[in-house]
Protein backbone atom coordinates (compact mmCIF):
# COMPACT_ATOMS: atom_id res chain seq x y z
CA UNK A 1 0.00 0.00 0.00
CA UNK A 2 1.21 3.49 -0.80
CA UNK A 3 2.41 5.66 2.09
CA UNK A 4 0.29 8.69 3.00
CA UNK A 5 1.80 11.96 4.16
CA UNK A 6 -0.75 14.12 5.97
CA UNK A 7 -0.06 17.86 5.97
CA UNK A 8 -1.91 19.82 8.65
CA UNK A 9 -1.91 23.51 7.83
CA UNK A 10 -2.23 26.76 9.77
CA UNK A 11 -5.40 28.51 10.90
CA UNK A 12 -5.55 29.27 14.62
CA UNK A 13 -8.33 27.50 16.50
CA UNK A 14 -9.87 26.47 13.20
CA UNK A 15 -7.15 23.83 13.44
CA UNK A 16 -9.43 21.79 15.67
CA UNK A 17 -10.83 20.64 12.31
CA UNK A 18 -7.63 18.60 11.98
CA UNK A 19 -8.91 16.43 14.83
CA UNK A 20 -12.06 15.66 12.82
CA UNK A 21 -9.93 14.67 9.82
CA UNK A 22 -7.83 12.31 11.96
CA UNK A 23 -10.97 10.88 13.52
CA UNK A 24 -12.39 9.82 10.15
CA UNK A 25 -9.06 8.43 8.97
CA UNK A 26 -9.04 6.22 12.06
CA UNK A 27 -12.65 5.14 11.51
CA UNK A 28 -11.98 4.27 7.87
CA UNK A 29 -8.76 2.47 8.86
CA UNK A 30 -6.71 4.59 6.49
CA UNK A 31 -3.14 4.49 7.84
CA UNK A 32 -1.04 7.64 8.03
CA UNK A 33 2.67 7.03 7.44
CA UNK A 34 3.91 10.61 7.95
CA UNK A 35 2.63 13.85 9.45
CA UNK A 36 3.83 17.37 8.68
CA UNK A 37 2.48 20.16 10.86
CA UNK A 38 2.59 23.92 10.60
CA UNK A 39 1.36 26.33 13.29
CA UNK A 40 -1.83 24.86 14.81
CA UNK A 41 -1.24 21.84 12.59
CA UNK A 42 2.01 21.22 14.46
CA UNK A 43 0.12 21.10 17.76
CA UNK A 44 -2.61 18.70 16.63
CA UNK A 45 -0.26 16.66 14.46
CA UNK A 46 2.45 16.58 17.10
CA UNK A 47 0.13 15.35 19.83
CA UNK A 48 -1.37 12.73 17.52
CA UNK A 49 2.06 11.53 16.39
CA UNK A 50 3.19 11.32 20.02
CA UNK A 51 0.48 8.80 20.84
CA UNK A 52 -2.81 10.62 21.42
CA UNK A 53 -5.86 9.14 19.67
CA UNK A 54 -8.26 11.41 17.81
CA UNK A 55 -10.92 10.58 20.43
CA UNK A 56 -8.67 11.75 23.25
CA UNK A 57 -7.69 14.88 21.31
CA UNK A 58 -11.37 15.68 20.82
CA UNK A 59 -12.10 15.38 24.54
CA UNK A 60 -9.14 17.60 25.35
CA UNK A 61 -10.15 20.19 22.75
CA UNK A 62 -13.71 20.43 24.02
CA UNK A 63 -12.38 21.29 27.49
CA UNK A 64 -9.89 23.80 26.14
CA UNK A 65 -9.95 27.22 27.80
CA UNK A 66 -7.97 30.32 26.91
CA UNK A 67 -6.70 30.71 30.47
CA UNK A 68 -5.08 27.25 30.40
CA UNK A 69 -2.81 28.20 27.50
CA UNK A 70 -2.15 31.91 27.73
CA UNK A 71 -0.44 33.64 30.59
CA UNK A 72 -1.78 37.19 30.65
CA UNK A 73 1.45 39.07 31.17
CA UNK A 74 3.02 41.31 28.57
CA UNK A 75 6.30 40.26 26.99
CA UNK A 76 8.91 42.55 25.44
CA UNK A 77 8.54 40.86 22.03
CA UNK A 78 4.89 39.86 22.06
CA UNK A 79 1.67 40.19 24.00
CA UNK A 80 2.37 36.89 25.73
CA UNK A 81 5.56 34.99 26.54
CA UNK A 82 4.33 31.56 25.49
CA UNK A 83 5.88 29.91 28.57
CA UNK A 84 2.53 28.53 29.66
CA UNK A 85 1.99 26.88 26.29
CA UNK A 86 5.46 25.32 26.32
CA UNK A 87 4.99 23.96 29.83
CA UNK A 88 1.58 22.49 28.98
CA UNK A 89 2.73 20.81 25.76
CA UNK A 90 5.92 19.48 27.35
CA UNK A 91 3.82 17.83 30.04
CA UNK A 92 1.33 16.43 27.53
CA UNK A 93 4.05 14.95 25.33
CA UNK A 94 6.02 13.66 28.32
CA UNK A 95 9.15 15.47 27.07
CA UNK A 96 9.15 13.26 23.99
CA UNK A 97 11.61 13.88 21.17
CA UNK A 98 10.43 14.27 17.58
CA UNK A 99 12.49 11.30 16.47
CA UNK A 100 10.66 9.13 19.06
CA UNK A 101 7.08 9.74 17.88
CA UNK A 102 5.03 6.72 16.81
CA UNK A 103 4.24 8.43 13.49
CA UNK A 104 7.22 10.05 11.71
CA UNK A 105 6.83 13.81 12.08
CA UNK A 106 8.18 17.04 10.65
CA UNK A 107 7.32 20.46 12.08
CA UNK A 108 7.69 23.71 10.15
CA UNK A 109 8.72 27.02 11.73
CA UNK A 110 10.19 30.29 10.47
CA UNK A 111 13.70 31.50 11.21
CA UNK A 112 12.94 35.14 11.99
CA UNK A 113 16.51 36.36 11.46
CA UNK A 114 16.95 34.76 8.06
CA UNK A 115 13.34 34.84 6.93
CA UNK A 116 13.51 31.20 5.92
CA UNK A 117 11.50 28.06 6.42
CA UNK A 118 12.93 25.63 8.96
CA UNK A 119 11.83 22.00 8.86
CA UNK A 120 12.39 20.60 12.34
CA UNK A 121 13.12 16.88 12.21
CA UNK A 122 14.55 16.18 15.65
CA UNK A 123 14.76 17.55 19.17
CA UNK A 124 12.23 18.27 21.90
CA UNK A 125 8.71 17.98 20.49
CA UNK A 126 7.17 20.65 22.73
CA UNK A 127 9.84 23.18 21.78
CA UNK A 128 9.26 22.54 18.08
CA UNK A 129 5.51 23.04 18.48
CA UNK A 130 6.09 26.20 20.52
CA UNK A 131 8.34 27.55 17.74
CA UNK A 132 5.85 26.73 14.98
CA UNK A 133 2.93 28.36 16.81
CA UNK A 134 4.66 31.60 17.82
CA UNK A 135 2.32 34.03 16.06
CA UNK A 136 4.26 37.31 15.58
CA UNK A 137 2.94 40.14 17.71
CA UNK A 138 0.94 37.80 19.90
CA UNK A 139 3.46 35.30 21.23
CA UNK A 140 7.09 36.01 21.96
CA UNK A 141 9.38 34.32 19.39
CA UNK A 142 10.91 31.07 20.58
CA UNK A 143 14.63 31.52 21.17
CA UNK A 144 17.05 28.64 20.78
CA UNK A 145 20.71 28.31 19.82
CA UNK A 146 21.07 31.95 18.83
CA UNK A 147 18.01 32.01 16.60
CA UNK A 148 14.46 33.32 17.01
CA UNK A 149 11.66 31.14 15.62
CA UNK A 150 8.13 32.24 14.79
CA UNK A 151 5.00 30.78 13.22
CA UNK A 152 5.79 28.49 10.29
CA UNK A 153 2.80 29.85 8.39
CA UNK A 154 4.74 33.02 7.60
CA UNK A 155 6.74 31.15 4.97
CA UNK A 156 4.87 27.89 4.35
CA UNK A 157 1.29 27.54 5.61
CA UNK A 158 0.89 24.29 3.66
CA UNK A 159 4.27 22.46 3.71
CA UNK A 160 3.55 19.88 1.03
CA UNK A 161 7.20 19.50 0.00
CA UNK A 162 8.21 18.50 3.51
CA UNK A 163 5.88 15.50 3.27
CA UNK A 164 7.62 14.49 0.04
CA UNK A 165 10.95 14.77 1.89
CA UNK A 166 9.69 12.28 4.48
CA UNK A 167 9.00 9.79 1.70
CA UNK A 168 5.24 10.03 1.19
CA UNK A 169 3.81 8.51 -1.99
CA UNK A 170 0.48 10.29 -1.56
CA UNK A 171 0.36 13.75 0.03
CA UNK A 172 -2.93 14.93 1.54
CA UNK A 173 -3.17 18.55 2.65
CA UNK A 174 -5.77 19.98 5.04
CA UNK A 175 -6.46 23.64 4.26
CA UNK A 176 -8.36 25.71 6.85
CA UNK A 177 -8.52 28.96 4.90
CA UNK A 178 -10.47 28.15 1.79
CA UNK A 179 -13.80 29.93 1.49
CA UNK A 180 -15.30 33.34 0.87
CA UNK A 181 -16.72 33.87 4.35
CA UNK A 182 -15.03 36.60 6.36
CA UNK A 183 -14.96 35.96 10.13
CA UNK A 184 -15.90 38.66 12.61
CA UNK A 185 -12.85 40.63 13.73
CA UNK A 186 -13.37 41.62 17.35
CA UNK A 187 -10.01 41.84 19.13
CA UNK A 188 -6.25 42.17 18.72
CA UNK A 189 -5.90 38.42 18.20
CA UNK A 190 -8.34 38.54 15.30
CA UNK A 191 -6.63 41.53 13.69
CA UNK A 192 -3.20 39.88 13.71
CA UNK A 193 -4.45 36.44 12.69
CA UNK A 194 -6.67 37.76 9.91
CA UNK A 195 -3.83 39.92 8.59
CA UNK A 196 -1.52 36.91 8.49
CA UNK A 197 -4.20 34.90 6.72
CA UNK A 198 -4.20 37.38 3.84
CA UNK A 199 -0.52 36.61 3.29
CA UNK A 200 -0.93 32.88 3.85
CA UNK A 201 -3.65 32.55 1.24
CA UNK A 202 -1.27 33.89 -1.38
CA UNK A 203 1.58 31.65 -0.24
CA UNK A 204 -0.55 28.54 -0.16
CA UNK A 205 -2.03 28.64 -3.64
CA UNK A 206 1.05 27.44 -5.48
CA UNK A 207 1.78 24.78 -2.86
CA UNK A 208 -1.54 23.04 -3.39
CA UNK A 209 -0.52 22.02 -6.89
CA UNK A 210 2.07 19.67 -5.39
CA UNK A 211 -0.48 17.77 -3.29
CA UNK A 212 -2.26 14.65 -4.51
CA UNK A 213 -5.38 15.57 -2.59
CA UNK A 214 -6.65 18.56 -0.62
CA UNK A 215 -9.23 18.50 2.17
CA UNK A 216 -11.17 21.72 2.82
CA UNK A 217 -13.11 21.84 6.12
CA UNK A 218 -15.76 24.56 5.97
CA UNK A 219 -14.35 26.79 8.72
CA UNK A 220 -13.47 30.04 6.95
CA UNK A 221 -16.34 31.81 8.76
CA UNK A 222 -14.87 30.99 12.18
CA UNK A 223 -12.59 33.45 13.93
CA UNK A 224 -9.14 31.95 14.46
CA UNK A 225 -9.34 32.80 18.16
CA UNK A 226 -12.91 31.59 18.86
CA UNK A 227 -12.82 29.01 21.66
CA UNK A 228 -16.63 28.65 21.45
CA UNK A 229 -16.51 27.10 17.97
CA UNK A 230 -14.13 24.21 18.70
CA UNK A 231 -16.78 21.48 18.42
CA UNK A 232 -18.08 23.04 15.20
CA UNK A 233 -14.59 22.99 13.71
CA UNK A 234 -14.04 19.33 14.64
CA UNK A 235 -17.33 18.41 12.98
CA UNK A 236 -16.37 20.36 9.85
CA UNK A 237 -13.15 18.37 9.65
CA UNK A 238 -15.09 15.12 9.93
CA UNK A 239 -17.49 16.10 7.15
CA UNK A 240 -14.73 17.16 4.79
CA UNK A 241 -12.72 13.97 5.32
CA UNK A 242 -15.78 11.74 4.92
CA UNK A 243 -16.43 13.40 1.58
CA UNK A 244 -12.87 12.58 0.48
CA UNK A 245 -12.35 9.16 2.08
CA UNK A 246 -13.34 7.07 -0.92
CA UNK A 247 -11.13 9.08 -3.25
CA UNK A 248 -8.19 8.70 -0.88
CA UNK A 249 -8.71 4.93 -0.71
CA UNK A 250 -8.65 4.84 -4.49
CA UNK A 251 -5.39 6.80 -4.58
CA UNK A 252 -3.64 4.46 -2.21
CA UNK A 253 -5.03 1.34 -3.86
CA UNK A 254 -7.03 0.20 -0.86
Amino acid sequence: MKKIGLVLGSGGLRGMAHIGVLKVLEEKKIPISYIVGCSIGSLVGGLYASGYSSERLERMAQRLKRSEWINFGFSRMGLFSGKKILTAIDKMTRQQMIEETRVPLYIVATDLYRGKEVVIRKGNLAEAIRASTAVPGIFEPFAKEGTLYVDGALVDPMPINAARMLGADIVVGVDLMRGSNVPVVENAFDVVLQSLEVVQRQLGREKYKNADMMIYPAVSHVSQSDFDKISECILAGERAMRDGADELKRLIGS
